[in-house]
């Protein structure tokens, strides 16, 4: 699901999930959407910065010049989410880019003794090590004050993508 959210004149785009493909997706959305007033300051980067989740028209129609671009990694099995070359067309696209936490494959989970692992071996399809440096963006204004800027936070492993 795609959200469009005005508060006070402020406009944000969460992107969610949402690819780009051939009947459905963003293309389809922007083609058969109901018209938006305005541009959006903020973006939810769809799809951890995937290739496969971006539109160039969400950049040219829906999206302010430079907004702030916020999205989540992903990895599983070896692949990592954005990869380097997502990173160099979203940060080419706004220098307001940020990421909840470093783009690092999941590590397979260690175990200390025997008996542990096959007792959760044996009740769980699997298991991976979390990074602890899982962080987030905060980003805040004034909603009735058109002076206000932006202001960014980064909490824990977030950072400038």
């Amino acid at each position: 699901m795609v959200l469009w959210v005005e508060v006070g004149g402020h406009k944000m785009l969460l992107g969610a999930d949402l690819e780009n493909a051939p009947l459905v997706g963003w293309s389809v959305l922007i083609e058969n959407s109901v018209a938006v007033s305005g541009q959006a300051e903020v973006f939810k980067v769809s799809h951890h910065g995937a290739e496969s989740g971006h539109e160039a028209r969400i950049w040219s129609d829906l999206l302010a010049p430079n907004p702030f671009a916020v999205l989540c990694p992903w990895s599983l099995a070896g692949r990592v989410l954005p990869t380097a070359s997502d990173s160099r067309r979203i940060t080419a696209l706004t220098p307001n880019a940020y990421i909840t936490a470093p783009t690092v494959a999941q590590r397979r989970f260690r175990f200390r003794g025997n008996k542990v692992r096959q007792m959760v071996e044996g009740a769980t399809k699997s298991i991976q090590e979390m990074g602890l440096d899982w962080g987030h963006v905060r980003l805040r204004r004034f909603i009735n004050d058109t002076n206000d800027n932006w202001r960014v936070a980064l909490f824990r492993g977030a950072g400038h993508l």
